[in-house]
Order: structure tokens, then C-alpha cells, then sequence
């Protein structure tokens, strides 16, 4: 342990005398540095090294936030720097290695800065809330933690071996709103820790929030990006919506059950029967008596899965962010971050395009954080082309919104943000808009789509077929018939409709078909 701490001085004393010299950074951000790097310091010597090293990559950070206010000709002597600190972190991340040190995650959630989940002020305020119970309906709880550890035993290992990926941020989330720790587990119960995961009532995400639940707690959900499906940003929906929840019942059990059916609904019930006791509540619909004691014992489950006879292994990835600006292509923030296609979608799984939405502007990306401290330099050999998936269109006489987003294989939503126009909006001839251009010919769009493009993830990636028609269900009609009937695939007809796995339709309904 020694020699790790003798290393850690010696990188954080490079660090400060290399910004001693490097011209450039302002006086305010060069004190900034030096702060971050003299408490980095401080907490070497409490041996607090986890967070430490979460100070160590703020400086990486903080660097990649002024370097865009850094002439071109002025960035020699940053990148010598950034250059340096690489190759510092490198060595770092060597000794981590070599001591086969572990951190403590507790160590992470003390180190929370509101910057980092665009917290506002009033969200700071803490509040006392009542500690979670334990001590309730523990015959039924039991019942679930018999059935989570014996039948569904395969199913609760596959969630929480996803939970180690997330847990932390989670877990820091809930601490800074001063909320109960065991409610950092319920995705377990809700969605086995799966961005992606939906139900047929259309709810999305970590938290499986419906879209109305989701824009009440400031949620977008857009052809461009649905951030349900942001793990920081849906969290930080959850914890407040338990605080609204919490507010209204004051009880932690009544709380999951207005989660489960709604506060309105379980008020109700509470006046009626005269009791707050959510085990007297008998009334409350089966689904809601049964998940109260389901998420319970599954917050026993992953606060200590080894008593249960599970096994997970601590998550060793670790990530950071960049900010970029609207329009750039996914592709090539991968290349930028050494990593490809796929893994830039999995880290982000918000996004539903190839691009960055045209409204982004430092808009944050998620990559792997050893890759950051080069990230900027790699990306800005890309030439303007490549990097933004937008071309100049020539309107036609005849053009209408709706045409030229089906010419390009695009939503109408992608020509109107774009342009900043209103969906009615008129086009006059000669006029010049912008476009999308879908990566239709590259290999890495095309497998992907192959591969990912199906209802289970209900996205719209782009349209790919050359005409949309509607198609009014008759009686008798199921989802086989059509398909064929239109000679389209099943699992396309489903995604471009969002049905679900009962394949229910009605007489009446109407669908899109591309053809």
C-alpha cells in the first residue's frame, strides 16, 4: 500500500507542475485544478483512494470542458499536457492493478457533486424521511424470497449481475436525495435492471415509467431519444416521484403500492378501510398485494445476495462522458472512444438514432472513461462530413414535409427539428432544408439494425421501406394475415405499430405498413 500511495503523490505532483507551465488555462480554471488534484491529495493520505481516483478523473473532465474555449493554434501546450496526464493514468491504473486493490462504493457516493446529474439547487434540500421497514409482512415476503431463490432463481442472478453496472450511480442518486438506500434495488422488481426493458402498457425503462408519468418528472420521449431509458436521468424522475409519493402517504410500503396502482387509488382505499396499513389494505388490486412483498424481498435479495446463495461480481467498467452538439454522428463518437458501434448504443441506450439529436447542445455522451483523455484529439480528425449526418435538400415544386422525410427514410419529427419548422409548416420551391442522411450502405448501421431492430425495443432507427400506407383492421383480421397479405415481415409490422407480444389488435385500429 505503500507504494500506491507513493505513485498517487507522484502523479498529482506532475499534474500540479505540469499546469504550472501550460500558459493557456485560465488563472480560475488553473486554481480549479490544483484544488481538485490538493483534495485528491488529502484523500490519498486518509487512504480514501476510490475517491481519490473519482478527483483524478474530474481533472480529465474538467479539462475536456475548457478545452472548447481554447483557440486552435493555442492548443499545443494543452495537448502536451493531456498527453502527460495519460500517460500518468495509465501508470495509475497499472499499480491498481498490480496491488489488486478494491474500492469501496461507499467511498463513491460521498465524492457526489450535483454538476454531475444537472441537479438544480432545491433538489439539494435534505429531508428526514422514515427509515425503510423491514419488519412488515414477513411471512409474505418470505413466500417470494423462497420462490426468487429456488424457481426463479436463474432469472434474479441474470438481474443482478445487469445491477453491478448501475448500483453505484443508483445508489448515489438516492443518497443525495437523502432517500432510503433499499429503494436503489427496486428495478430488480421492475425491470431487472434493463434500460431497455418495456411491458405492454408501454412503460419503459430501469423504472418503467409510462410516457405521461415520465414528461410529468421532465422525461423527453421523441423520435430522436427517449430518456426513460437514461439510466442517471430516469433515476433522478424515480427519486423525485417517490418524494411526491412520500409526501402524499408517508408510508414507505403505501409508497410502493402508489408506484405499483397510483397515490389517488391507494388514498382511496386507505380512507376506506380507516387504516395506513398497506397488509390490511384487501381491497387494493391482487397485482399491487403481491408486489409490495415481491419488491421487498428482492431489496432483502440485493442488499446481501451471497446470504442467499448468490454470487455478483463487482462491475470493473467504468465510464465518463463527453459533451457534444447537435446532429453527430454515433459512429463516430465510437471511433473516437476505441470502441465500435454497438457498445456506443449499449452505453447510451436512450438514444434511438444514429445521431445525436439536432437540439443537442452539450449534450452528454456516455463512453468508457479510460478513453476520454484522447477522446477529443481522435475526434477532431474526423473531417465535418463525417462527423455530422445532415446535407443540404433543394425543395421541389410539390414537396411537402411528409415527402421528403419519406424520400430520405426519416420521420417528419427529423425534417422539423431540424429546420426549426412546425409540422404544418410551408415549403417554398428552391428553398434549401436540411436533412438527414441515413447510413443506409455502412455496415456498421446495417448490422446493427439486423440485429437490434425488432418490437422488443420498439425503436425507429429509420424507415425503411420506400412507401407508407395506412391499413384499417377488419373483423377477423390478425397480425399474420396482414403481414403476409403486404408480403412485410412480422417483426417489422410490429415495430413500426408498437404491439406488443399479445399481438392484440382491433377492428378498426389503423397501421402503418411500409411497402
Amino acid at each position: 500500500m505503500y507504494i500506491f500511495r507513493k505513485n498517487i503523490f507522484v502523479i498529482l505532483f506532475l499534474i500540479s507542475n505540469s499546469l504550472l507551465i501550460t500558459g493557456e488555462i485560465k488563472n480560475d480554471d488553473y486554481e480549479h485544478l490544483l484544488l481538485m488534484c490538493s483534495h485528491a491529495n488529502k484523500l490519498v493520505r486518509e487512504n480514501k483512494y476510490d475517491t481519490a481516483l473519482y478527483f483524478y478523473d474530474s481533472i480529465f473532465e474538467y479539462i475536456d470542458s475548457i478545452e472548447s474555449e481554447i483557440k486552435e493554434n493555442d492548443t499545443a501546450q494543452l495537448d502536451s499536457l493531456k498527453e502527460e496526464i495519460a500517460n500518468h493514468y495509465s501508470n495509475f491504473e497499472k499499480i491498481v492493478l498490480d496491488l489488486n486493490l478494491t474500492f469501496d462504493s461507499e467511498d463513491k457516493l460521498s465524492c457526489f457533486d450535483k454538476k454531475d446529474f444537472n441537479l438544480i439547487k432545491e433538489d439539494s434540500a435534505r429531508k428526514e424521511y422514515l427509515p425503510f421497514p423491514h419488519d412488515t409482512g414477513i411471512n409474505k415476503v418470505n413466500k417470494w424470497i423462497d420462490i426468487y431463490t429456488n424457481k426463479r432463481r436463474e432469472s434474479v442472478q441474470l438481474y443482478l449481475d445487469r445491477s453491478s453496472k448501475y448500483i453505484d450511480d443508483v445508489k448515489k442518486i438516492f443518497k443525495h436525495f437523502n432517500l432510503p438506500e433499499e429503494l436503489a434495488y427496486i428495478p430488480l422488481a421492475e425491470s431487472g435492471f434493463s434500460p431497455l426493458a418495456h411491458s405492454f402498457a408501454k412503460a419503459i425503462g430501469l423504472w418503467q415509467f409510462i410516457p405521461s408519468t415520465g414528461r410529468v418528472f421532465g422525461l423527453n420521449s421523441n423520435w430522436w431519444e427517449d430518456e426513460r431509458k437514461n439510466v442517471i436521468k430516469s433515476t433522478i424522475a424515480a427519486a423525485q416521484y417517490y418524494i411526491y409519493l412520500f409526501n402524499k402517504l408517508n408510508d414507505w410500503d403505501l409508497v410502493l403500492a402508489g408506484y405499483n396502482c397510483g397515490d389517488v387509488r391507494v388514498q382511496k382505499i386507505v380512507n376506506k378501510h380507516k387504516t395506513n396499513d398497506f397488509w390490511s389494505l384487501y381491497s387494493l388490486p391482487k397485482e399491487t398485494k403481491d408486489y409490495v412483498p415481491r419488491v421487498k424481498a428482492l431489496i432483502c435479495i440485493g442488499k446481501n445476495p451471497e446470504k442467499y446463495g448468490f454470487t455478483v461480481e463487482k462491475e470493473l467498467f467504468r465510464h465518463d462522458t463527453v459533451m457534444l452538439d447537435s446532429c453527430v454522428n454515433l459512429n463516430v463518437i465510437a471511433q473516437s472512444a476505441d470502441i465500435d458501434y454497438e457498445e456506443i448504443k449499449k452505453l447510451n441506450p436512450h438514444l434511438r438514432q444514429w445521431c445525436l439529436p439536432p437540439y443537442a447542445e452539450n449534450y452528454s455522451v456516455i463512453i468508457p472513461a479510460h478513453s476520454k483523455i484522447k477522446f477529443r484529439n481522435k475526434f477532431s480528425k474526423f473531417s465535418e462530413k463525417e462527423k455530422y449526418s445532415v446535407a443540404s435538400y433543394k425543395v421541389k415544386k410539390g414537396d411537402t414535409i411528409e415527402k421528403i422525410a419519406e424520400a430520405f427514410k426519416v420521420n417528419t419529427e427529423a425534417i422539423i427539428d431540424l429546420n426549426s419548422i412546425s409540422k404544418h409548416g410551408f415549403l417554398s420551391p428552391s428553398q434549401f432544408i436540411k436533412v438527414l442522411e441515413v447510413p443506409v450502405k455502412e455496415n456498421w448501421f446495417t448490422d446493427f439494425n439486423n440485429k437490434y431492430l425488432t418490437y422488443y425495443d420498439e425503436e425507429e432507427y429509420f424507415k425503411d421501406g420506400k412507401k407508407k400506407i395506412i391499413y384499417k383492421v377488419k373483423s377477423g383480421d390478425n397480425l399474420s394475415m396482414i403481414s403476409k397479405k403486404h408480403k412485410v415481415g412480422l417483426t417489422k409490422l410490429k415495430a413500426w405499430n408498437k404491439i406488443g407480444k399479445n399481438n392484440r389488435i382491433f377492428a378498426g385500429q389503423n397501421l402503418v405498413i411500409y411497402l
